[in-house]
């Protein structure tokens, strides 16, 4: 909701309607941009996911991350957003 309202300021995106308009809005905003908005359109062989989570679950911004993730669950993730 805050990035919502920080990029279309007087947007008011409080209900799940209003933030699946958002949604929609910031698709048309990237697409606008040329910015792929899907895992699909970045990596084009499913077969490469399990090659990306490994190395994700071994980067440094893994350290922050609000819950430890094995590359199982990364994968999991992944496939699911494929």
């Amino acid at each position: 909701e805050e990035i919502l309202c920080t990029l279309f300021p007087g947007g008011a995106f409080t209900t799940d309607a209003q933030q699946l308009h958002g949604i929609d809005l910031l698709r048309a905003r990237f697409a606008d941009m040329g910015v792929p908005v899907n895992l699909r359109s970045v990596l084009a062989k499913k077969n490469s996911l399990l090659e990306l989570c490994e190395a994700a679950v071994n980067d440094t911004c893994m350290l922050t991350n609000p819950k430890p993730a094995s590359v199982q669950d990364l994968l999991d993730i992944c496939t699911e957003a494929w």
